[in-house]
């Protein structure tokens, strides 16, 4: 995951693409949403069977920070009236 960015890339889009509620960080993000993130990522990517408990816990640790920081991204934009 480290060496490839389109990799990190893919997890940031996947959280975007399919982010349907208020989620300010992982522990908030229902297990459904997260299984769902994991799928949609899946689909993107083919690796042998034997490792995607591997894979799945390292999409797990970039997808904490990629939300973090996605929802940091947006407070920026927000305006208070």
């Amino acid at each position: 995951f480290g060496a490839n960015n389109r990799v990190s890339r893919r997890v940031s889009a996947t959280i975007k693409g399919y982010y349907d509620g208020a989620y300010p960080n992982w522990s908030k993000t229902p297990n459904h949403v997260k299984i769902t993130w994991f799928k949609c990522f899946a689909e993107k990517w083919h690796w042998s069977l034997g490792i995607t408990e591997m894979v799945k816990a390292e999409f797990v640790a970039k997808a904490k920070i990629r939300l973090c920081n996605t929802v940091s991204d947006w407070k920026d934009k927000w305006e208070i009236y």
